[in-house]
């Protein structure tokens, strides 16, 4: 992986092309070298290099007769994310920070759009009488149906919560990048570290109890956001006592395998408790110690 990330970054139009040519099916990877770019030259370059990035998707969706409007809308936010979180890691070399104020925009997202947007059902409404219609088609059953219209009242926390979910992926990835590049090995202890930290946490684990019982588009929609969130401490928690313990590399392979399954769901629930227990009580305090 090093060599790679030396290639890319020998020459510009490397990553401009890789970027280009990964956009429409990895936008994550996309927004990941585009954080790459910024920290390794800055964050002028960086933003110069997702225009580039945004011309060449919007040509490509051009000569393949897809939607340039769609295309240049989802590679703007994608060039935006990456350069964001380029130009933050860039300040403060802080993943922590990264990630908590990524946290905090996406939850200030969901509360403003909740209380001053649209409705979920201008918002989502068409979007979910098609997904209704096709699955009636196919021969679904009423309660099925039902099932699938009840989901249109926290879609848009679902979404921040995977928009959210990609943004600290593409962080991640540009930092590791980076730290190859420039053999800074403080990737590693970094990303053990992750955390939400009793401002974030506390409340947050508040909203994710009361998601269970009060049927509240404000909590309903905020509770993905923060579970996302959860996720990654869970993560954290869990490679800090591979680290300390040395576990075997299978283990973790094990667990990253088990994501693209039909047990995802149930190893999301897991991590993100794990995630939650520890905001309130420490589950690396003993490895730290013995570190």
């Amino acid at each position: 992986m090093t060599a790679f990330v030396h290639w890319v970054l020998a020459q510009r139009y490397r990553l401009i092309v890789l970027a280009i040519a990964v956009a429409p099916l990895l936008p994550t990877l996309t927004a990941g070298l585009i954080a790459l770019e910024t920290l390794y030259r800055d964050t002028a370059t960086g933003a110069r290099s997702g225009a580039y990035v945004l011309l060449g998707s919007a040509a490509l969706s051009l000569a393949s007769g897809a939607s340039v409007a769609l295309v240049v809308a989802i590679g703007a936010v994608t060039v935006a994310a990456g350069l964001g979180v380029g130009a933050l890691l860039r300040a403060s070399r802080s993943l922590l920070l990264t990630f908590q104020a990524t946290l905090m925009l996406s939850l200030v997202v969901v509360l403003a759009l909740v209380l001053f947007g649209p409705d979920a059902a201008s918002l989502f409404g068409s979007f979910v009488d098609e997904a209704a219609d096709l699955m009636r088609e196919r021969g679904a059953t009423p309660d099925q149906i039902l099932a699938v219209r009840s989901w249109q009242d926290v879609l848009l926390g679902l979404i921040v919560a995977a928009a959210f979910a990609q943004i600290v992926a593409a962080a991640l990835l540009g930092l590791w990048w980076w730290g190859l590049e420039s053999g800074d090995a403080e990737f590693g202890a970094q990303f053990r570290s992750l955390r939400l930290g009793r401002v974030l946490g506390v409340p947050g684990t508040f909203v994710i109890g009361l998601s269970l019982f009060m049927n509240v588009a404000l909590i309903q929609n905020l509770a993905p956001v923060l579970l996302a969130a959860f996720l990654f401490q869970g993560l954290a928690v869990v490679h800090a006592w591979a680290h300390a313990r040395s576990w075997h590399v299978a283990v973790l392979g094990l667990m990253y395998l088990l994501m693209v399954t039909p047990v995802f769901g149930v190893l999301i629930l897991l991590l993100g408790l794990i995630g939650l227990v520890d905001n309130w009580f420490d589950l690396r305090a003993r490895v730290r110690s013995r570190a």
